[in-house]
């Protein structure tokens, strides 16, 4: 086998480890660090099991990671790998995390953004959601993403520390609301409002900060996350 497929697989893990060393992924997926490193090494195989703890604590997709290991082993071991992937881890590969077959709860740290991996501190995992409550809001469970607020950009409307539900499958400015916007790489929360000149408003629901315009023509121009759905505050 060339050395060149061998590190489909490492470099794939090395790439989703992130800024952890291999010391401290290894603890979290529960393995040792000379396993972790044979891993990214190539030297040896990660078992599906691996892959699936893997996917949960760096948000790595699955598929992804199933993709590399299929094209590293060998021809005879990818089929019976494929049915036992088949078989028996069917649900994992979506990012949520199901806690049963009635609740399911968000992705922590990390959104997909396309081909790569958005992180940030904000986008919690601190509540489940009930089946019924994702069908009422047509919701899809793998297009969950909570986020805990932080400052005062949005008050009064959304506090610092308040949980927002976000339904990360719509991916643009579909209609006026609050959205989850990525903005010069950080998450932020903005209000969006079309305008009669064909002009898109980005503002904070705060009047202290000044808005934002920008032709809805430019509209693609904007990464957006998601759009706000539900959200909870302490009283």
């Amino acid at each position: 086998m060339s050395r060149r497929k061998l590190n489909n697989m490492g470099a794939c893990l090395r790439d989703w480890r992130g800024e952890d060393s291999i010391e401290i992924l290894a603890y979290k997926v529960g393995v040792s660090r000379n396993t972790l490193g044979a891993y990214e090494r190539g030297t040896s195989f990660p078992d599906v099991q691996f892959l699936v703890k893997f996917a949960e604590v760096t948000g790595a997709p699955l598929n992804l990671l199933m993709s590399c290991l299929l094209s590293d082993i060998p021809s005879e071991m990818a089929k019976t790998l494929a049915d036992a992937i088949s078989k028996s881890y069917k649900d994992k590969t979506k990012p949520f995390i199901p806690v049963d077959d009635e609740w399911f709860e968000p992705p922590r740290h990390h959104v997909p953004i396309g081909a790569r991996k958005y992180q940030s501190v904000q986008i919690v995992d601190q509540l489940a959601f009930n089946k019924d409550f994702l069908e009422q809001h047509r919701i899809a469970a793998e297009d969950l993403m909570l986020v805990r607020m932080t400052g005062d950009y949005m008050a009064p409307t959304f506090e610092d520390g308040d949980l927002i539900l976000f339904d990360a499958h719509i991916g643009d400015l579909l209609q006026n609301g609050v959205y989850a916007l990525l903005i010069n790489e950080q998450l932020q929360v903005r209000r969006i409002q079309t305008t009669v000149t064909d002009m898109i408003t980005i503002s904070c629901d705060n009047e202290c900060y000044k808005p934002d315009t920008i032709k809805a023509g430019n509209a693609d121009l904007l990464t957006v996350l998601g759009r706000a759905v539900w959200f909870g505050k302490s009283i």
